[in-house]
């Protein structure tokens, strides 16, 4: 009875010893994984695609192993080849080509897991694009030259320039890229208002849609002011024995309103300005009297027309009220 209780013993002393045996040597292989992402421990999150690089001891059979990347309830098998190296242990490489949140590692031997990764994330960035004129960013409101500028355009990520494109007016236009691919130039030398549109597409593949937040105005003509009195041109030292209404007629697509004035005897007078087509418009109603009429005229450019005219403006009562 006591021989049975030993062997008893002694075959449960065993099976212990099994157990820890074989939880000491999956500790032993768990350990003897050495994993890195782009040559480095693994970090929180990636903005590329990392490369993975798994090395283990050479003692190690790796013929069975599979290694799998888990995004959630997702899980995926990683390929590549093992291979032996000058260390006298095996190396495994290959790239994860895919973005997600929460990502892990996993090393596996038929349903036993030999390793599990800290969880990571790779989410790359979309491509943005920065504009500048003669070294100075672009401020949200509108910029206005009276010369041809070039827009030097800054891509903070690296591009696939075959699929980076820019528009105006559904026009595409020149990009000049520089050498080392990161910056390109668009030469803008018509007159008009610019809000260029453009598509984008980083080297990793990422693509984005939008539009200039500012608009460019290029303005190189002094604004053409003309001035009519019943609809006849108005000269200096015209007199008038009926009613009058003076029209201006301002050839401009961009006049500053705020800027521009009219004055009546060095008076600065308040008008109405109606954009026409191609020209802005004012008429102003006169009473009977002797005047000066001057007039200055500003675009956004900062052009200025500017004049003065003497109109010699008469009536008779007997006539006003006839």
């Amino acid at each position: 009875m006591k021989i049975k209780r030993v062997l008893v013993s002694l075959f449960l002393a065993m099976g212990i010893c099994s157990f820890l045996f074989s939880n000491m040597l999956a500790a032993k292989q768990e350990d003897s994984f050495e994993v890195l992402l782009d040559q480095a421990p693994i970090q929180e999150s990636y903005e590329q695609f990392p490369q993975v690089h798994i090395q283990v001891d050479s003692s190690t059979q790796v013929e069975d192993l599979r290694i799998l990347l888990v995004c959630g309830e997702e899980e995926s098998l990683l390929e590549g080849q093992w291979k032996t190296n000058e260390e006298d242990s095996w190396s495994w490489d290959t790239m994860i080509a895919k973005e997600g949140s929460f990502m892990r590692l996993q090393i596996w031997r038929a349903d036993t897991m030999l390793y599990e990764s800290e969880a990571f994330s790779i989410h790359l960035p979309t491509p943005k694009v920065q504009f500048s004129v003669d070294g100075q960013p672009l401020r949200e409101e509108m910029q206005v030259y009276d010369h041809a500028i070039e827009l030097q355009v800054h891509f903070p990520t690296q591009m696939n320039i075959e699929k980076t494109n820019f528009y105006h007016q559904n026009e595409k236009v020149e990009l000049l890229w520089n050498e080392n691919k990161d910056q390109a130039r668009i030469s803008l030398s018509k007159q008009g208002m610019y809000r260029l549109q453009y598509e984008l597409e980083s080297s990793q593949g990422v693509t984005a849609k939008g539009e200039m937040s500012t608009t460019l105005l290029l303005d190189f003509d002094k604004p053409q002011v003309q001035v009519f009195a019943n609809g006849k041109a108005l000269h200096t030292a015209d007199r008038f024995d009926q009613e009058v209404v003076l029209r201006f007629e301002v050839m401009e697509q961009n006049l500053d309103v705020e800027n521009s004035k009219i004055m009546i005897n060095d008076q600065p007078i308040s008008v109405q300005w109606t954009k026409e087509k191609d020209k802005y418009v004012s008429e102003i109603a006169w009473q009977d009297g002797t005047y000066k009429l001057s007039y200055t005229i500003v675009d956004l450019a900062k052009h200025q027309a500017a004049a003065i005219i003497m109109i010699f403006y008469w009536i008779r009562k007997s006539q006003r009220y006839n």
